[in-house]
C-alpha cells in the first residue's frame, strides 16, 4: 500500500523530503552559531596585549558639550533682549547713513548722544531728563559755560581768545553731573527809575579853598519841591542824602566852545551809597531794578519758581544752593552784571 501511495502522490512525498532536510540543516546552522561565542572567546583571550595605552585627550569634547548644554544668552539691546539684531541706517537724501556719523539734532553730534546711550533717533531726546536733574540733554551738552562748542554744521566754534571753545559737556546720565545753576537765569527786563534829584546851578569862587566854598542848587525832577541851596559837607532837607564832593569839569562844545559839566556827588547817609549828579542831568535811581527768571525747578514736582526782582547791590540765591549768595552789581539798558559765589562776574542781556 504504501508503495501505491508514492506511486499515486509524488509530488507530496517530495514536500516532505525537502522540508525534512531544510528542517536538518537549519539545525546544524543553529548549533554552529551557538559555539561561535565561546570558540572566539577562546582564541581572543590568548593575544590580549600588555601594553600601556596613553589616555585619550578630551578637552575638545568636553568644550563642546559643555557650549551645547549651556543656556544660549542673546545679546541685550535696550528695551530688553531680541532674537534677530541689525545695526540702524537712516535714509537721508538717498543715502544710507549710520546714526554714529553727523548730527541728526544739531548741534549736538549723534556720536555724543550714543556714547551716552540715549535714543539718537528721538525728536525730543534733546529736550529730556533721563537722569532726573533739572537739566535737559542740550543743557548737559552745552556744559559749564552753556554756549556751543560746535556750530549747526559740527565745525568748532572759535573763542574770543581765537581759539576753539573746549568741550566742557556734562554726563547727562548722572544726577550729579550739570551745568552752573545760574546757567539756569535769565534776565526777563530792567526798569529804570529816575532819581528824583537833579543839580540845576551852583555858586563858586574863582578860587575853591575848601568845600564849603561851593553851593549847589537842588531841585526834585518833578518841580513839586522847593528849590534848595546847599553847601557841599551838608545835607539835603527831607532826604536821606547829603552833598559829600563837587568837582568842576568842562568838555569841548559842537560849537568849538566849552561846556560845562561839573558834577555833585551825593552820599545816601543810611546805605553809603554814592549818586554822581552831572550838571542840569537826571540820572537813575538806585531803585532802578532788574526781573530775573530763573528757570530750574526740582524733578519731579518741576515746581516754577516766579519771576524776582532785584534793585543794585542786593544779593539773592538760587535753589538749590541756599548756601551761595549771588549779587546784582550794575544795571545797564537791556542787561545786568551779576557776582557768582565764587567772586567772579557775568553779564546776561535780556532774553527775547
Amino acid at each position: 500500500m504504501k508503495t501505491d501511495w508514492i506511486k499515486k502522490k509524488p509530488a507530496q512525498l517530495t514536500l516532505a523530503i525537502a522540508a525534512t532536510l531544510g528542517i536538518a540543516a537549519t539545525a546544524m546552522l543553529w548549533m554552529k552559531i551557538s559555539d561561535f561565542d565561546s570558540n572566539f572567546n577562546s582564541s581572543r583571550g590568548g593575544s590580549v596585549s600588555t601594553a600601556k595605552v596613553a589616555a585619550l585627550n578630551t578637552d575638545t569634547l568636553d568644550n563642546a558639550r559643555t557650549s551645547i548644554e549651556a543656556t544660549l544668552a542673546w545679546p541685550t539691546v535696550k528695551g530688553g533682549p531680541r532674537l534677530f539684531i541689525s545695526k540702524t541706517y537712516v535714509a537721508i537724501e538717498g543715502k544710507l547713513m549710520r546714526p554714529g556719523v553727523g548730527s541728526f539734532h544739531p548741534p549736538v553730534p549723534n556720536e555724543w548722544l550714543e556714547k551716552y546711550g540715549l535714543n539718537v533717533m528721538s525728536a525730543t531726546v534733546l529736550n529730556e531728563d533721563p537722569s532726573q536733574k533739572g537739566f535737559t540733554v542740550l543743557e548737559d551738552w552745552l556744559g559749564l559755560d552753556a554756549r556751543a562748542h560746535l556750530d549747526m554744521n559740527g565745525q568748532p566754534v572759535i573763542g574770543p581768545d581765537g581759539k576753539p571753545l573746549p568741550d566742557d559737556s556734562t554726563d547727562p546720565t548722572k544726577a550729579d553731573s550739570h551745568p552752573p545753576y545760574h546757567t539756569k537765569l535769565e534776565l526777563v527786563k530792567v526798569t529804570f527809575v529816575a532819581f528824583r534829584l537833579i543839580m540845576k546851578s551852583y555858586d563858586a569862587p574863582a578860587k575853591i579853598t575848601k568845600p564849603s566854598d561851593v553851593t549847589v542848587q537842588i531841585n526834585t525832577v518833578d518841580l513839586r519841591n522847593k528849590t534848595q541851596f546847599v553847601a557841599v559837607g551838608d545835607d539835603i532837607p527831607g532826604t536821606k542824602f547829603k552833598v559829600e564832593s563837587f568837582e568842576h569839569k568842562e568838555a569841548p562844545g559842537a560849537d568849538g566852545t566849552k561846556v560845562d559839566v561839573s558834577e555833585a556827588t551825593l552820599l545816601n547817609k543810611e546805605t553809603q551809597e554814592k549818586i554822581v549828579l552831572p550838571l542840569k542831568r537826571v540820572v537813575d535811581s538806585p531803585d532802578s531794578y532788574a526781573t530775573f527768571r530763573y528757570k530750574w525747578a526740582k524733578p519731579p514736582e518741576n515746581k516754577k519758581t516766579p519771576d524776582f526782582t532785584k534793585r543794585r547791590g542786593e544779593s539773592f540765591t538760587l535753589d538749590p544752593e541756599k548756601d551761595k549768595p549771588y549779587k546784582l552789581l550794575t544795571i545797564r539798558a537791556k542787561e545786568v552784571d551779576i557776582e557768582l559765589p565764587d567772586k567772579t562776574k557775568k553779564t546776561l542781556t535780556e532774553t527775547p
